[in-house]
């Protein structure tokens, strides 16, 4: 079997648990205890209590300080409850570990070094290109960020990519100082520059969540007009909108679609002020608020800027294979995003339907589930 399709762990038992109409009785099957990955053990006190953090906070035994908290199900808020327990526990060193910080050192050794003074990774975590993943023989997975700008939500990807399969998340140019561009294919042909900056030679493969699905299509397109080559795209459950051109920017109005296609209890016909999306957020635990004014700031204005870039959008045609994920969940609120794709895609195109909604799709329980057929997706050879 391929290496994603092989089980995780074996639980031996000397009977399988039936209910009283003799069916297997799934609910009475026990946890298997997940194995930590295979690495260096640790060496010193502090490596052994990080360890044990780790392990209070993935519930997973970890007894590796190479064990990396994304490929053991780590996720976005699960990491903000590992940078609150570390500054809890090493107080006087909290400012070396942020959420930022852990976002590129999210094994226990890199943390141990950020602990020992080592330069933190908060600046990388917001730079144009974020590594998640540098090393690996496979071709390279190129995340196009979703209309956050901010690419860690991929993360999560490492859980269930094979680890040959370097991994990168592009972010808006706004989180570092920089500026967007004027209209929508020129941002594409700048996440473009960038991914090709970072693999020069080689093919590439390309996934975006929501907004980024629709930039990695283009992206695709830009990537072979310059020769190329691109394995399946991967769409999230992308919507082709199209804005009328000359519209005037209601930004409040705006807000208040983007917050609740998030899955935020927003009115979507209503208006949403930057404050009041700032307190919803906060309001609503959810994890970009752990980020630096600036920073939501910054995120608000790519929220704003994608009504902009859609003003009477061309979505050209790629003649490659894309692999499309749609929610079940919210059918009856935004419909279903694939059927509108077709006329844009000339390769085969593979839907695959999964029980959760928009805003979930990158938690760890909606990429255990279609994990198994992006991965054999991506593997394959067929695009443009």
């Amino acid at each position: 079997l391929p290496s994603h399709m092989v089980p995780t762990a074996f639980v031996r038992l000397d009977a399988l648990p039936l209910t009283p109409s003799g069916k297997l009785d799934r609910n009475a099957l026990p946890d298997p205890v997940l194995p930590s990955a295979a690495g260096q053990p640790p060496t010193t006190e502090r490596q052994r209590r990080l360890c044990e953090l780790f392990t209070d906070v993935l519930g997973t035994p970890i007894d590796s300080i190479d064990s990396d908290f994304f490929e053991l199900g780590g996720h976005s808020l699960l990491l903000v409850r590992l940078a609150s327990t570390l500054r809890r526990e090493y107080a006087a060193l909290a400012d070396r570990v942020s959420v930022a910080d852990l976002m590129v050192a999210s094994s226990v050794a890199a943390i141990d070094n950020l602990l020992s003074g080592e330069s933190g990774g908060g600046a990388r975590s917001f730079a144009p290109v974020l590594a998640l993943r540098a090393t690996g023989s496979a071709a390279p997975l190129f995340c196009l960020p979703p209309a956050s700008g901010l690419g860690w939500p991929y993360a999560g990807l490492k859980h269930v990519l094979p680890k040959d399969v370097p991994l990168y998340a592009l972010q808006s140019p706004l989180f570092s100082g920089g500026q967007l561009p004027e209209g929508l294919a020129a941002l594409a042909s700048d996440y473009a520059d960038s991914i090709e900056a970072t693999a020069p030679d080689g093919p590439v493969r390309l996934l975006g969540w929501s907004f980024g699905g629709v930039i990695a299509l283009l992206v695709a397109q830009e990537l072979t007009r310059r020769g190329r080559r691109i394995g399946t795209v991967a769409m999230l459950d992308s919507y082709p909108e199209v804005t009328e051109v000359g519209r005037a920017l209601d930004r409040d109005a705006v807000l208040a679609r983007v917050l609740a296609e998030m899955g935020f209890p927003v009115d979507p016909d209503e208006r949403v002020t930057v404050e009041q999306a700032i307190e919803l957020m906060r309001d609503q635990g959810d994890a970009i608020t752990v980020l630096e004014d600036h920073h939501v700031a910054a995120a608000i204005e790519n929220y704003i800027a994608t009504e902009h870039f859609t003003s009477g959008a061309d979505y050209g045609h790629y003649d490659g294979d894309v692999f499309f994920v749609v929610v079940a969940d919210e059918v009856d609120r935004w419909g279903t995003a694939s059927p509108a794709w077709r006329p844009y895609i000339g390769g085969e195109f593979t839907v695959v339907s999964v029980p959760f909604r928009h805003s979930e799709l990158l938690d760890i329980a909606a990429l255990e589930l279609y994990g198994p057929a992006l991965v054999e997706a991506l593997a394959r050879e067929g695009g443009s």
